[in-house]
């Protein structure tokens, strides 16, 4: 579980998430409405995200622990590609483009 302050909006990543994405397991997220946490878990899956509301955390519990038809929820089985999002070769790679970047300004 990844928890975020009840705020009008998230603005930064908590580095647990990226250690969340590569555990394998899904995550259940309770962010504001507009948050980067949600925005990764949305485009890449890997978890489901929720307001701090309690009928959707409820709701978001129920989709991770929902096994009655054996079938897993889509977001759930992407876990891969969001811990990709996170890898040294993903990061180190954003990391030298922004230093070419710089650099080619001088």
């Amino acid at each position: 579980a990844i928890l975020e302050a009840p705020m009008d909006f998230g603005h930064a990543i908590p580095s647990k998430f990226a250690e969340a994405a590569f555990s394998g397991k899904p995550i259940l997220a309770v962010t504001p409405e507009k948050s980067p946490v949600r925005d990764y878990l949305v485009r890449y899956g890997g978890g489901v995200a929720v307001t701090h509301d309690k009928e959707d955390v409820k709701r978001g519990l129920e989709l991770l622990f929902n096994t009655r038809d054996g079938r897993i929820h889509p977001a759930l089985l992407a876990q891969k590609d969001l811990a990709t999002q996170f890898s040294y070769n993903t990061i180190g790679r954003k990391y030298q483009e922004m230093f070419e970047g710089l650099v080619a300004k001088f």
